[in-house]
């Protein structure tokens, strides 16, 4: 996997043309194994208990080698496909995991690993989505080689376990520090905008709220100052507060200390929205003692406060209005979905709104096009219909069939691909309106988000 001359020994890495075999047997984990494993591997920061570390004991964790299922790799980079027979060759690709291999011995040699001996690292073996090619590389290096990175083979020299455990803890000191100042510009902004409400607030209860948000704020923004200097987590005033009284009142230190990162983040999420709500529709009395609110954004007032959500409603419309109609990116920005030209019945505008949410839904998946919109004419299109057709039979077979068109949620130029995330039973007439519709966006647009033109009127 290296030039036939080798490096210099100290710089010396994976050498050989393929991993040794070996016999290997597939056990699958136990739930309590399961779960603890999955905890470790999506929280860096979570600490298991004594049991916990007792399961991970049993399993060897630091060797343990992963294959299938739903994994999670962490500090993945770029990912490129280098088969020049794929579509996306040279270009980032969707990569399916199959195995994670740590540099473990096989058959009780471990010496083809080099510089990589019992180093903490892993090994991820996978497949590019389009076109089945096995890639493997190790996500500690790929995510510092950039986009050029070939990752072909396993991995360039990364240095020695002791670099990088070193490297490692460097890059969680900054990413720490990085968090502290934002948690230290969140917390200041808290502070300002509660601090601002409550001297314009005329009630007094309200102003008592606003004051303790303000407050909470300071709290937030002196921990994360802490933090960005130290580069170590530093809590809040308030955490420790509630962990502590937690604790006396009996909870074990765990849930304690989770009960006060809680309330922690509550009071920041439930201040800024709180203020942010009094100073947009601040409230007055008149001299007749009637209660009035007063919204900007419409331009009218009304009696009762309870209706703001409607105008709020009325607001959200406005502004998504605005951003069809001028959009920042030609190439980017929200798809509009307008009825048919013929119009359309109640039971036609709901299948409208509901392609339209799974549309918002595969978006938010990552299951739409890198590309952006594609054209759906030749091989493309015949697969699209194979699928549709499948799909058809399966649903008959099942003694549910279809009682109009079989759909693709999302449509194939959104998606590139001929299978559909959701498939759902439309009429004819919406699946054309729709689709002749997706035509009014250039090749490659990307969406943020699909809008119904019947939901923002």
């Amino acid at each position: 996997m290296s030039d036939e001359a080798p490096d210099d020994a100290d710089t010396e890495y994976i050498r050989v043309p393929f991993l040794p075999e070996g016999k290997a047997q597939i056990i699958p984990l136990e739930y309590e194994e399961a779960r603890i494993v999955s905890f470790m591997a999506a929280d860096s920061y979570f600490q298991p208990n004594s049991e916990d570390s007792a399961i991970l004991d049993r399993l060897d964790y630091n060797n343990l080698v992963r294959i299938g299922g739903h994994q999670i790799i962490p500090n993945a980079g770029d990912i490129l496909c280098r088969n020049d027979e794929c579509e996306f060759f040279g270009r980032r690709v969707y990569f399916e995991p199959v195995a994670r291999i740590p540099p473990i011995p096989v058959r009780g040699a471990d010496e083809f690993w080099y510089e990589f001996q019992r180093g903490d690292v892993e090994f991820c073996f996978g497949l590019c989505r389009y076109c089945g090619t096995v890639i493997a590389y190790d996500p500690l290096i790929a995510s510092w080689g950039g986009p050029n990175n070939p990752m072909l083979g396993l991995a360039p020299y990364l240095g020695t376990p002791q670099d990088v455990a070193a490297t490692i803890q460097l890059q969680d000191q900054v990413m720490t520090s990085v968090g502290g100042a934002g948690r230290f510009v969140g917390g200041s902004l808290e502070a300002a905008v509660s601090g601002t409400a409550a001297v314009v607030d005329p009630e007094p209860a309200s102003k008592a709220l606003l004051a303790f948000s303000a407050a909470h704020g300071v709290d937030q923004a002196q921990a994360g100052f802490r933090t960005a200097w130290s580069g170590e987590y530093q809590r809040t005033l308030t955490s420790e507060g509630v962990d502590y009284w937690a604790q006396k009142l009996g909870a074990n230190p765990k849930a304690a200390y989770a009960l006060g990162e809680g309330v922690n983040l509550g009071f920041s999420l439930a201040g800024g929205a709180y203020a942010s709500y009094r100073l947009a529709t601040p409230a007055f009395v008149s001299e007749t003692g009637t209660q009035y609110v007063y919204a900007p954004s419409i331009g009218s007032s009304i009696e009762n406060e309870g209706h703001n959500a409607a105008l709020f409603a009325q607001y959200k419309q406005a502004l998504t209005a605005a951003e069809i109609e001028n959009p920042g990116n030609s190439m980017s920005g929200p798809v509009l979905f307008n009825g048919p030209l013929s119009g359309a019945t109640a039971a036609e505008e709901a299948e409208i709104m509901e392609s339209v949410s799974l549309l918002n839904l595969v978006e938010r998946e990552g299951y739409l096009s890198p590309t952006g919109r594609v054209s759906t004419s030749g091989a493309l299109r015949a697969d699209a219909n194979k699928f549709a057709a499948i799909e058809r039979a399966r649903a008959a077979e099942a003694g549910t069939p279809y009682q109009g068109f079989v759909g693709h949620a999302a449509d194939t130029t959104w998606t590139n691909r001929p299978d559909a995330a959701f498939w759902v039973d439309v009429s004819q007439k919406i699946n054309s309106s729709m689709g002749s519709q997706a035509k009014r966006y250039p090749l490659g647009y990307f969406p943020t988000r699909f809008v119904y033109q019947g939901e923002i009127e």
